[in-house]
Formats: C-alpha cells, sequence, structure tokens
C-alpha cells in the first residue's frame, strides 16, 4: 500500500486497514530511551501486528503526543457501568463523552456491526451479514450500469487496476464472479453471488459500494510507476458531499468506531470530520507478562477542494492523520467485556 493509499484509508482488498498513528509510524515503536524497555517493545510490536492484520482499529500510546489528554481515576477496584441497550441510537456531544459513556458506545458497537451503519446511513440494503466483513470496499466508480458487474471483477482499467483497487473479485483473477447490484440515487451497492464457489473461503469475496462517476469518481492512476487511487467529488451540493462522505466512511476502517462526525465549508473547501472511540495498548502498563488496553477518542479529518473535488485525508498541526483526544484507563472487568465484544482483543 502507499502513501495515498493509506493517507485516504482505503480497503484495497476488502480487509480494514488501521489508520496511520504518529505514535507507530509503518509499525515502528517510538519511546522515550530506556535500558530495559526492548522486550517490552518487542511484544508491543508482535501484538500490533497482530491486531493490525486482523482488521481491528487500535491504538498504541506510549507516551503523551499530538493533542492527548488522559482522564485519571479508573483503577482496577473502580467498576464502569455497562448500559449499551441504546448506545447505538442515543448519542451525547463527544465534548460530553464520559467513560461510561464511550465504553457504552464501544462495547454497543464491537458487538452490533451494523451500529454505525444504521445510526448514519439509516439504509436496510446496507446492513451487512455476521458474515460479512466489517465494512465496505469501494470500486471504481461505473460510467454506466452495465459496467458494474466488470469492474466489481476486474476494476475498471484492469491494466493498472488489479490487486490495487476497483474491485471485489480478490486474488481470483482467473474467475468471473456474478454480482447482485443495488442501485441507489448515484451509486450501487454490489454484493458477490457465491454460488457455491468459496463455500471454504468466503474472504475472498466482499461487499462493494461503486458511485455513479457523475457525482463521484474513484479510480486508479499511475504516476511514473506509482500506482495509487483518487476520489473526485463532482457533484458539490452539500447534501450529497455528506451523503457521499457517508457512504465513504463506510468503506474505511473507521466505520465501526465512528461517533458522531461535522461537515463544515468555506470558500475554498469542505471539511468532513470524524471523532470516534477506540481501544488499544496502554503501554504505560503493559509489560512482558501481561497486556493492558484502555479507551481513546480521537478524531480524523477529510478536505474535498471545491475548484478540483479532490478528497484528501488531512493532518493535524503535529503531522499526524490522527488527533487524540482523551484517553481513560481501563480496569480488568472492563477488558474482559470488550474482549467479549470483539474476540480478536482477546489475542491480545
Amino acid at each position: 500500500m502507499n502513501n495515498e493509499q493509506e493517507n485516504l484509508g482505503i480497503n484495497t482488498n476488502g480487509i480494514e486497514q488501521a489508520p496511520v498513528m504518529e505514535a507507530a509510524p509503518q509499525g515502528t515503536i517510538v519511546t522515550p530511551e530506556k535500558k530495559s524497555n526492548k522486550g517490552l517493545i518487542a511484544i508491543i510490536i508482535i501484538l500490533a501486528t497482530l491486531i493490525v492484520a486482523s482488521g481491528v482499529v487500535i491504538f498504541i500510546l506510549l507516551n503523551p503526543f499530538g493533542d492527548k489528554k488522559t482522564s485519571q481515576g479508573s483503577d482496577d477496584d473502580k467498576k464502569t457501568a455497562i448500559n449499551t441497550e441504546n448506545a447505538c441510537k442515543e448519542r451525547v456531544k463527544t465534548s460530553e463523552l464520559t467513560k461510561e459513556t464511550a465504553f457504552a458506545f464501544k462495547i454497543a458497537a464491537e458487538k452490533d456491526k451494523n451500529c454505525n451503519i444504521d445510526y448514519f446511513l439509516k439504509d436496510r440494503d446496507l446492513r451487512l451479514a455476521e458474515t460479512d466483513a466489517n465494512n465496505y470496499t469501494l470500486i471504481d466508480s461505473y460510467s454506466k450500469q452495465t459496467e458494474i458487474n466488470e469492474i466489481a471483477n476486474y476494476g475498471a482499467n484492469p491494466e493498472i487496476g488489479l490487486n490495487i483497487s476497483g474491485y471485489l473479485n480478490n486474488n481470483n483473477d482467473d474467475i468471473r464472479i456474478s454480482y447482485t447490484t443495488v442501485l441507489k440515487d448515484h451509486y450501487a451497492i454490489v454484493k458477490g453471488d457465491l454460488r457455491g464457489q468459496f463455500d471454504e473461503d468466503k474472504s475472498k469475496l466482499h461487499n462493494g459500494i461503486t458511485f455513479d462517476k457523475n457525482y463521484i469518481d474513484q479510480h486508479t492512476v499511475d504516476n511514473d510507476g506509482v500506482i495509487s487511487p483518487k476520489i473526485y467529488f463532482k457533484n458539490l451540493d452539500k447534501e450529497w458531499v455528506e451523503k457521499g462522505m457517508l457512504l465513504y466512511l463506510s468503506t474505511t476502517a473507521y466505520l465501526s468506531s465512528a461517533y458522531d462526525y461535522e461537515l463544515t465549508e468555506s470558500t475554498k473547501e469542505y471539511t468532513f470530520t470524524v471523532n470516534s472511540i477506540g481501544a488499544g495498548i496502554d503501554a504505560t502498563k503493559t509489560t512482558e507478562n501481561e497486556t493492558r488496553l484502555q479507551l481513546t477518542t480521537y478524531s480524523t479529518s477529510y478536505t474535498i477542494d471545491k475548484a478540483t473535488g479532490e478528497l484528501k485525508q488531512t493532518r493535524n498541526s503535529k503531522g499526524s492523520f490522527m488527533t487524540i483526544n482523551k484517553t481513560w484507563e481501563l480496569t480488568s472487568e472492563e477488558e474482559t467485556e470488550l474482549k467479549k465484544a470483539n474476540s480478536l482483543y482477546a489475542q491480545l
């Protein structure tokens, strides 16, 4: 994956990509020098690799950076009330989140992969089955509806698109798959028809979203051997920009952790900011014998240039794609709840 793919958080193979972080660029760990921390660092790197490969958005917070703020007073003898019944539907402002409300949402979102699809997109056709991946794959845009099946199989530009972006027929270049297409206003939901071909390995097949090229043009380009996806909003009506960005969010690893968003407009651009709730390794408490987790709120932003329509993920003043807002320590009991909600955390 190249930098431009990382910048946009694009899912190139139907696997959730962990967002880029200042604390752990390109899989490395940045930490103050200590004589006795080599074993701990090695363990954290291994754990991070395991979780990223499994498709979970997870943070490794070693020391304060960016705009991180830590909330104290959540030791093992303090219990957080867990009430997840309405956590998906009833949300306070991000600035008003407490550890209790943030944790309740995190558990609810981990248990229900349609938590945010229902909340943000309100379209039953977009709901994911239990056996589906946790997000959609963004595939190349179409000019005509009759192109959709071809794009899902091979991408709009097979010469440079295969194995990079734009198609759902993952690693099956020699097999043509029939896709079921649900047409919507200016986009389509694309789901593969298995017909028994991949009963043993459904990872070869993914759900996708493709846009009408007159509204959002997603395609792959080759710039002197550097192959990368590009996304341009062709229709800049604010209502469509909001809908398009929410659909785009459903194709990134950020969807399951997103809590709310804000769309602002200036004379030159739109800015779409997503506020999310994540869980990650608390390296201040993790030892060679025990890994501890913590709860984190963070923000990510995108801009859409009104002159060109190009979508870009933006860096903050610290040069990071993420701004860490708050962290809370998790008790052993809370960690157990998190691991029950998503078994991937139990691998830590």
